[in-house]
């Protein structure tokens, strides 16, 4: 019988099997439930108030989820075992609400309780604790608050307390502040060029804009000097500025969810600790700096939320601006001056952002020179005929018109009806006049939604035999796969029966090397070896009038060795889904 009493108090429970996973328990937090955000900061005031405050960390910002589960006596066992076995150190995968607040976060359990209400229902509350997030390292998407990253686009239709990026200045010069490239939607509307985040009348802001239930209340201290005299009287003294500074706490009380995921997406990208402007609804007239060091969640019910929020006030009154002055990069600025001066399309700023990015890319990977054409499909029919390289040449032509489209989706929906020739049709231009050889080319799309059939995509083709005489980038004759050849009759082909992705391909003397990038920028390559034949004298043509799907561009290279094939087509991913084609994210077809 005392021998049952000496054993390791790590674990209180016996006999139950302990799941790898919490969610393997499959059991949701009740209401009730919270989770406080808080900056673990360092600060210290100065003359006239002023402060310097400092994140301790990049994982400066920690959440405190703090959960209630209403279970039975054997579900009680289980999350008990489970939290026990954890050992206070392990990391704990969890989802805090099966509403998507949040994303899948993981944390440490340092406590938990249990109230035994009655013999078959308990509560047990637990705290996880999350301080290893690198939020601002993580700008993109964020560690916490469930809101996918959307580009602003135009003639879009948002809701108000909608999130968009929009990466671009007033005077369209690139903001290199990424973190400081997040609006906030203030009404419902249908995007324009005027009313968007730069706009004459602009729908989107990113000052603290959200009002809070009424009834708040602030408490002013004047901030004087007092001096006692010995055995007299005391006198007050002004020896500061700044000295009715004072801070805010608001709540939020019955906040849909959408609301509640715009401002924690708010308070999570300024970090607990970034300055950001804030009009006090009423009464006070002149507008205030605050930061926002911690704030709580709390689940009411069904799409119903409570949010304190406590500001503390800034004297200094400075919040973080733009980078001013990175331009677009000069080609890429050629570029879109020549489509909106000549094809009547207006790109919105994440498109400008994503095109100059390309060229510095290319330039920086030492890419430049070996890009001898690049179209653009997605924006509409004149634009895609315009080689991106050299913008001001003439456009090379449609022998099968698509229907014309205006959209700027960043791709264009093909459906065996687009055939573009290199040049024109009474004067094509031909691989010689483009530089190339059979040994020495290549050629690249990116699609998505592709039709399982024969498409040649680039194209050129003299003759097989006696001598092979073709450069060719398509569907093979069965579908099984986006293939390449050149100067040779045998194709080298990219990854079997997935005709989704960015494909690059390129001969460089005898080596003939394909690159698929997958979903999540994953690639797929293969090499072997490809010799023997002569350059084409025949029109070079795109599309083929043959292709069918979702296309965003295609191209035509020079000289890329194996990993330059592979690089380009990287840089190409990117491209593509900043402008706008971003099923290429999840899409492996």
């Amino acid at each position: 019988m005392s021998e049952a009493l000496f054993y390791n108090r790590d674990t209180n429970i016996s006999g139950v099997t302990v799941p790898a996973e919490l969610s393997d328990l499959s059991l949701t937090p009740v209401y009730g439930s919270t989770v406080e955000f808080k900056g673990n900061n360092h600060s210290y005031v100065t003359d006239d108030f002023y402060y310097n405050l400092i994140p301790l960390s990049i994982n400066s910002l920690g959440a405190k989820f703090s959960l209630k589960y209403d279970v039975n006596e054997t579900n009680a066992k289980n999350l008990i075992s489970f939290f026990e076995n954890q050992s206070g150190h392990l990391p704990i995968k969890f989802a805090p609400d099966n509403g998507g607040i949040y994303k899948t976060v993981s944390g440490v359990c340092d406590n938990y309780a249990v109230n035994f209400i009655n013999n078959q229902h308990f509560e047990v509350a637990t705290s996880l604790n999350v301080d290893h997030a690198p939020t601002l390292l993580n700008w993109k998407n964020g560690n916490f608050a469930n809101v996918p990253f959307q580009n602003w686009a135009r003639s879009t239709s948002y809701k108000k307390y909608d999130v968009a990026y929009f990466g671009l200045n007033s005077d369209d010069t690139i903001n290199d502040n990424k973190l400081e490239n997040f609006y906030y939607c203030s009404g419902d509307h249908t995007s324009s060029d005027a009313n968007s985040p730069t706009g004459a009348t602009p729908m989107w802001t990113k000052e603290f804009f959200f009002e809070p239930d009424i009834g708040t209340q602030n408490d002013v201290k004047i901030k004087s000097d007092l001096l006692h005299y010995k055995n007299s009287f005391a006198q007050h003294f002004k020896t500061n500025d700044n000295m009715a500074t004072f801070d805010m706490s608001y709540t939020y009380s019955n906040i849909s969810d959408h609301q509640l995921k715009s401002m924690l997406h708010f308070l999570e990208n300024k970090g607990g600790y970034r300055r950001f402007e804030h009009q006090i609804p009423s009464v006070y007239n002149r507008p205030k700096v605050y930061y926002c060091p911690s704030w709580t969640h709390t689940w009411t019910y069904f799409n119903s939320n409570n949010l304190t929020v406590n500001l503390k006030e800034d004297p200094l009154g400075i919040v973080p601006k733009a980078l001013q002055g990175t331009a677009l990069n000069t080609d890429a600025q050629t570029y879109i001056d020549e489509v909106e001066t000549n094809d009547g399309y207006i790109f919105t700023g994440p498109q400008k952002n994503a095109i100059s990015d390309f060229f510095n890319a290319l330039a920086t990977e030492g890419l430049s020179s070996k890009m001898v054409r690049v179209w653009l499909a997605g924006f509409n029919r004149a634009a895609a005929s315009r080689d991106v390289i050299n913008p001001t040449a003439t456009k090379d032509e449609w022998v099968d018109e698509p229907p014309d489209y205006s959209d700027g989706l960043g791709y264009a929906t093909f459906d065996n009806n687009a055939k573009m020739v290199v040049g024109s049709v009474g004067t094509p231009t031909i691989m010689t006049a483009l530089g190339i050889t059979e040994d020495n080319c290549g050629a690249f799309f990116a699609g998505t939604s592709m039709e399982v059939q024969s498409s040649a995509y680039v194209s050129t083709w003299e003759e097989s035999t006696p001598t092979a005489k073709m450069m060719q980038l398509k569907q093979d004759a069965v579908g099984d796969a986006t293939a390449f050849r050149a100067g040779n009759t045998t194709y080298l082909k990219s990854t079997l029966d997935k005709q989704d992705g960015v494909f690059v391909a390129s001969r460089n003397g005898n080596t003939a090397s394909i690159t698929r990038i997958k979903a999540a920028r994953v690639a797929e390559n293969v090499t072997d070896t490809m010799g023997g034949g002569d350059v084409s004298s025949s029109p070079i043509y795109v599309w083929g009038g043959d292709t069918a799907g979702d296309v965003s561009t295609a191209g035509i290279t020079s000289g890329l060795t194996a990993a330059q094939t592979e690089t380009l087509a990287g840089l190409l991913y990117d491209l593509c889904v900043g402008i706008g084609h971003t099923a290429l994210e999840t899409q492996d077809s």
